[in-house]
């Protein structure tokens, strides 16, 4: 599905002896306000 007003760009993920962790900015998410999604990413990759 696709959006006109909406995307997602990559971001860097760092996976590491079965770990995830999202290394780079995520577009429009502040990791200070939305640090809890940013765990909530790492989980479900």
């Amino acid at each position: 599905m696709l959006s006109d007003k909406f995307q997602w760009l990559p971001s860097d993920v760092k996976v590491r002896d079965g770990n995830v962790t999202i290394e780079s900015y995520i577009n429009n998410l502040n990791p200070k306000e939305y640090g809890s999604l940013y765990h909530a990413l790492e989980q479900i990759l």
